[in-house]
């Protein structure tokens, strides 16, 4: 099976982007639940970090001219382990993001410390894009 089309990952990043900002009664709990299970998680990181996916990485715009320096991948997809710290909220989706990109499955191993932001996306990024159940577990 080929990996996802490159179209298709691109469009679901506004879709995604559009979601998260409408869901804020959504995000809000899971600060808290985020901010309970990690000391570290207070409310100006948590709003930080969510900031700084949702203008650099989930704008569809901004990955195209990205994309545009590297060529489509045609292969098969690849599964790609990814082990996320819990020391800084969502700090690794950008490791996620990047397997995404380049038509990788992503199998995600969470960190107790952060067990509630991440997935609060992917759950949101496969509602906008079912294409992706089969890229994220």
């Amino acid at each position: 099976m080929k990996g996802m089309e490159r179209n298709s990952f691109l469009n679901s990043l506004n879709n995604l982007k559009e979601v998260i900002l409408r869901s804020q009664t959504d995000l809000e709990e899971v600060y808290l639940k985020s901010e309970q299970a990690n000391p570290w998680f207070i409310r100006r990181f948590l709003e930080a970090s969510m900031d700084a996916i949702l203008q650099p990485f989930i704008d569809s715009d901004k990955c195209k001219k990205w994309f545009q320096a590297y060529p489509e991948n045609n292969s098969q997809p690849r599964r790609v382990g990814l082990i996320m710290a819990g020391n800084i909220p969502l700090v690794g989706f950008h490791d996620l993001f990047c397997v995404l990109a380049a038509g990788h499955k992503a199998v995600i191993k969470l960190s107790d410390k952060d067990p509630w932001l991440l997935p609060f996306i992917t759950d949101q990024w496969k509602r906008v894009c079912p294409e992706l159940e089969d890229h994220i577990t």
